[in-house]
């Protein structure tokens, strides 16, 4: 009985001493920044402050120059009957291009207090 008694013993130290590197003490700030980590609405105020700087950029675009270039080409050919030769062919080809720029002097969506 004392020897199972002391088998149990040395088995609980060990199994004390395995759960004790196991369990690892948190401070304070660490559990504050991890509760953080899965808050709403902190989550949804950083996001929001961090996005006011691409905002911003957003609307000094409204000041900078605009290039457009736009490009096309089309072919058409047709053919038709013809006593003489049988069959006469023709067609066309068409290439457009064109080229815009914009450089805004004032822009009134930008005034405070206007409605655009």
């Amino acid at each position: 009985m004392l020897r199972l008694h002391a088998t149990s013993l040395v088995l609980a130290f060990g199994l004390g001493f395995a759960m004790h590197g196991l369990a690892s003490a948190q401070s304070l700030p660490e559990l504050y920044e991890a509760a953080r980590g899965y808050d709403a609405v902190y989550l949804a105020a950083r996001a929001q402050a961090e996005s006011a700087k691409f905002r911003a950029a957003q609307a000094e675009s409204r000041w900078l120059p605009r290039v457009d270039l736009t490009a096309g080409a089309s072919q058409t050919e047709t053919s038709r009957p013809t006593l003489a030769s049988g069959n006469e062919r023709g067609g066309t080809t068409t290439v457009e291009g064109a080229v815009q720029a914009k450089q805004p002097l004032y822009n009134p969506c930008t005034t405070p207090g206007t409605r655009c």
